[in-house]
């Protein structure tokens, strides 16, 4: 089943990567956030930070409220604080 969540998160960074390098920010944001939660089930919260923390990036290249990407960030500050980091 694991193996399945993996992939299953790989093709969503594949997707992001995609639509970042095509300017579609809404897109990418919401693919690495779709990623995030794959590593998070996996139990990789390291793995889901980094992601979170690309979705925080996507937000603030498309315009988000200050408010959403600082979302973003809490939810990274409590996955390092899972991971131990």
């Amino acid at each position: 089943m694991q193996f399945l969540l993996l992939s299953w998160a790989l093709r969503w960074v594949q997707a992001g990567n995609h639509y970042r390098t095509c300017r579609a920010y809404r897109k990418a944001k919401l693919c690495y956030e779709k990623a995030a939660q794959g590593q998070e089930r996996v139990g990789t919260p390291y793995g889901g930070a980094k992601l979170l923390e690309q979705a925080a990036q996507m937000a603030l290249k498309e315009g988000a409220p200050a408010s959403d990407v600082a979302g973003f960030y809490q939810q990274c500050r409590a996955l390092y604080a899972e991971a131990g980091r």
